[in-house]
């Protein structure tokens, strides 16, 4: 099947349109993430926006 990994999600987060997060990834309080991205094994610190496919830090706020 696949990986099987916990997927954290911090508060006051964006979630664009069709956006798919995957196993393994960590996304902190505040950051956004752009419609249509693919977040695979992203680990995120710090607020900021995120996008592409596979998905990538595109600013940090």
């Amino acid at each position: 099947l696949g990986d099987i990994a916990p997927i954290k999600i911090g508060n006051c987060c964006w979630i664009g349109d069709n956006a798919v997060i995957l196993a393994g990834s960590e996304i902190c309080d505040g950051c956004v993430i752009a419609a249509n991205s693919v977040v695979k094994d992203l680990k995120v610190d710090k607020p900021c926006l995120i996008g592409g496919v596979p998905a990538k830090v595109i600013k940090v706020f």
